[in-house]
């Protein structure tokens, strides 16, 4: 079932904010840190299509080993026995509405394996607040696509990166623009990686690539540190694709450069264009029934579940055992791998 997120909803009247999620998270019950039970924990930060999480646990049908890739990292922090990284959780964030389907699906069939993955399709910034998306036309498959903040006046939101003759009225944003909700990353730390239980020796990794603001959440984990320096180790390490070094982004870095954070600059975009079908389901009520997700793949296929109809012609028989449904995460601990809200 499709998570549901009010696209009109006024940014202005409330710092709350419903996030949508999918895979393993919505079963976890409220009452417990999301990454509970999580040894190692990948932090997707600007998902996109999941690739870098296909990679993760799927590591044998993705073989190139650049000089400086995610996997050295992934070695370095989790262990060079690639079977272990099938115990790590992975939570992402991924704003772009033409990705909620794939990361949906892939979730989904990660999760019934026990490959325990969890999407928000939200961005991540420094607070909790709704923001524009801007879809690039070009490239659209491979590349994040622009978040806008939200500017609040006279009860009113707007993208202040908007030229006003473009702002919409009322509470809406600008015209060919998507509301989409933001979530604070340093607040999801903190809430549900930090406090988490566990055996043995764990690790956080965490991949930022978000065109922009990854400097707004640099800044935030800065400002926490200085009144609790345990804050440095709550990730083992960043993994940072840096953009627009200019400015106070440039003085941001300097400070980041100067501090006891672990991390490194990364652009592993490595097997962009997923070349392999996601993995089949595990359980379905009619086998007899072509599943296009395990079928066909992005290089050959294209971004196909946005092709008119396709849902429509999705086969409808192949409904997994027991049926979806939404579920609101401080209610549920259904743990399946449907969608579900988050309150934050």
């Amino acid at each position: 079932a499709n998570a549901v997120y009010d696209a009109n909803s006024n940014p202005c009247e409330s710092d709350a904010i419903t996030l949508p999620m999918v895979g393993y998270g919505s079963g976890i019950r409220s009452d417990r840190p999301l990454a509970d039970g999580c040894q190692f924990v990948y932090l997707d930060v600007g998902g996109n299509v999941g690739i870098q999480t296909r990679k993760l646990f799927q590591s044998e049908l993705y073989p190139l080993n650049l000089d400086v890739s995610i996997y050295h990292a992934w070695e370095r922090f989790f262990g060079r026995d690639r079977r272990l990284w099938k115990e790590a959780c992975v939570f992402g964030f991924e704003p772009n509405p033409g990705h909620a389907a794939r990361l949906r699906e892939l979730s989904k069939r990660y999760t019934e394996r026990g490959w325990r993955t969890t999407y928000f399709l939200a961005a991540a910034g420094d607070r909790n607040y709704t923001a524009s998306f801007m879809p690039r036309v070009v490239n659209d498959l491979e590349a994040a696509a622009a978040i806008n903040d939200v500017k609040c006046k006279e009860g009113q939101a707007f993208s202040y990166e908007q030229p006003p003759e473009e702002r919409a009225q009322g509470p809406g944003m600008k015209p060919n623009g998507t509301n989409v909700p933001v979530y604070d990353l340093v607040e999801f730390i903190r809430r549900h990686v930090q406090p988490r239980r566990f055996d043995g020796k764990g690790a956080v990794v965490a991949k930022l690539d978000i065109e922009g603001a990854e400097y707004k959440i640099m800044k935030s984990l800065l400002d926490i540190s200085k009144k609790d320096p345990s804050s440095i180790k709550m990730v083992d390490h960043y993994l940072v694709e840096l953009h627009k070094i200019h400015g106070g982004n440039a003085e941001i870095l300097k400070l980041w450069n100067a501090s006891q954070f672990s991390w490194q600059t990364m652009d592993d975009e490595s097997y962009g264009i997923d070349p392999h079908p996601l993995p089949p389901l595990l359980h379905t009520t009619n086998s007899s029934h072509i599943d296009p997700w395990s079928t066909m793949n992005i290089k050959k296929d294209g971004a196909f579940w946005r092709q008119p109809g396709f849902h429509a012609k999705q086969h409808l028989n192949l409904k997994r055992k027991g049926g979806g449904g939404m579920a609101r995460h401080q209610q549920t601990n259904r743990g399946d791998s449907g969608a579900g809200e988050a309150h934050v």
